[in-house]
């Protein structure tokens, strides 16, 4: 059994970098557009200011549709932004191709048509949330090399032009993408990396191309899309200043290949919901910002919340999501914490 755990954002306000640029060693150059970055690369200026080696970027998340954060990027000559879901379950840059078989969602015209032949042909397992549901799709399709930009009006954070990324061309089962593809965050190299010069994840890419410093990333979110206090991943590295004054806890993950936390308990109003039967795990996952649980514990979680629930103001749907229509300073104090046991459970 698997629950998903988004990143919550119940830390302090934070000091959020406006400008978000590479950052050399003591140079000071004013930040470039897209296409001239794209000509100082062709045309092999990479000692550029503004082509060298930064510790980190911070990119601002959008929330798209109150189910997903999103962080846009532009290929090749390509006008459209790509809306690109971050997402830990895979560890390469996935979108679909205008050709895609089974494809289905919001991507429309600005899917990705490919102006190179393909690198390599590879098919990939992806489990995704939908309307609050996960479902598992297996991907096929192939590797392709272009330039890209992940953008940040009104400049880039990253440009990179030998960029490898995934063109689904068909699926398996069915396939709702709410943006228009998947910024893979997962571990390892990639699927059908070759060596240490060919690897395909995302973040083994950006340390390659020396745009960051240390092969972690960090999130900070919000449930909405908040102009004050965004969401926001740091690519390289922790921004201490978005958590300054929270407690913070490092737990180890099942392998050092996974995003799974060990999950023994879900303690809400004084009983452990978790079923005891099965071996649970928690996915950390920055594509979706709840707390998403099997329908065994959500239905327990559920019958806990009317217990308390003198005013019938609670109201759950077919789409396993509950609300109350009472105002929250009348049923805040009511409510009890809901509490997980990770890891080692300290």
């Amino acid at each position: 059994m698997i629950a998903c755990l988004g990143f919550g954002a119940s830390v302090a306000s934070a000091q959020f970098i406006d400008a978000v640029r590479y950052r050399p060693v003591d140079v000071q150059e004013p930040e470039l557009t897209i296409q001239e970055k794209f000509d100082l690369v062709e045309e092999g200026h990479f000692d550029h200011p503004n082509l060298q080696a930064g510790q980190y970027a911070d990119i601002r998340m959008a929330v798209l549709k109150d189910f997903n954060h999103v962080i846009d990027f532009k290929f090749g000559h390509k006008i459209d932004k790509f809306r690109l879901i971050p997402d830990t379950a895979l560890n390469e840059v996935a979108v679909q191709t205008h050709k895609c078989k089974g494809c289905t969602g919001p991507a429309g015209d600005k899917m990705y048509q490919p102006t190179n032949a393909p690198h390599r042909n590879a098919t990939q397992t992806l489990d995704y949330f939908y309307l609050l549901h996960m479902f598992e799709v297996e991907l096929k399709g192939a590797h392709y090399k272009e330039r890209a930009c992940i953008v940040h009006d009104p400049s880039p954070a990253v440009c990179l032009m030998n960029f490898h990324l995934f063109g689904i061309s068909s699926v398996d089962s069915f396939f709702y993408a709410n943006g228009d593809g998947y910024l893979g965050l997962g571990i390892g190299d990639g699927e059908g990396s070759m060596g240490d010069d060919d690897k395909l994840s995302f973040m083994a890419q950006l340390k390659k191309h020396n745009l960051i410093e240390k092969n972690v990333f960090s999130v900070y979110t919000q449930m909405n899309n908040s102009t004050d206090n965004p969401s926001q991943i740091r690519f390289g590295g922790i921004n201490e200043n978005l958590f300054e004054g929270a407690d913070l806890k490092y737990i180890d993950t099942k392998g050092p290949g996974s995003w799974k936390l060990p999950l023994s308990e879900i303690v809400f109003g004084g009983d452990n919901i978790l079923d005891p039967s099965y071996t649970s795990e928690a996915l950390i996952n920055p594509a979706f910002p709840f707390i998403a649980a099997p329908i065994g514990e959500f239905n327990a979680f559920k019958r806990q919340l009317k217990s308390i629930d003198s005013d019938d103001s609670l109201v759950c749907n077919n789409l396993d999501w509950c609300y109350f229509e009472a105002k929250c300073d009348d049923i805040r104090d009511k409510i009890p914490n809901l509490q997980f046991k990770l890891g080692s459970g300290d």
